[in-house]
């Protein structure tokens, strides 16, 4: 193609890059750092659960944070709390082999796997509807 004497060469045409939806992110460190703190201050399994529920209706979390709310309860009924607490509120699913590293007992990981089942599910359920 010629223009006033110039040789223009066509611009190969562009590839449409798909923007990937921003899903919700997790706590930042320095803010999770402040919940553990709190969490941790806490004197009572069912303040420190209470703590987690407040933080769980506002904010998300990675497995690895969830891990260690998990690790900050005494009791096996209040490490399952935490993780019922959180469930919903886990941006990466494919690791909750991080929160089953922090329970001891085999009952407790087959509690938590149903948990993770139950939201998985509903959520994946939720993308093909739409």
């Amino acid at each position: 193609m010629v223009d006033n004497g110039i040789r223009c060469v066509p611009r190969a045409p562009r590839a449409s890059i798909a923007a990937i939806p921003a899903g919700p992110r997790a706590m930042r460190p320095g803010r999770f750092h402040q919940l553990v703190v709190a969490v941790k201050r806490a004197s009572f399994a069912s303040n420190r659960l209470a703590v987690v529920r407040q933080a769980a209706a506002t904010n998300y979390f990675t497995c690895a944070q969830v891990g260690k709310l998990v690790r900050s309860m005494s009791f096996s009924s209040g490490r399952m709390k935490v993780i019922q607490a959180t469930a919903s509120r886990i941006v990466d699913y494919g690791n909750t082999f991080t929160i089953l590293s922090a329970l001891s007992f085999s009952g407790e990981k087959r509690r938590a796997q149903a948990i993770f089942k139950r939201y998985t599910r509903s959520s994946h359920r939720s993308h093909r509807s739409r």
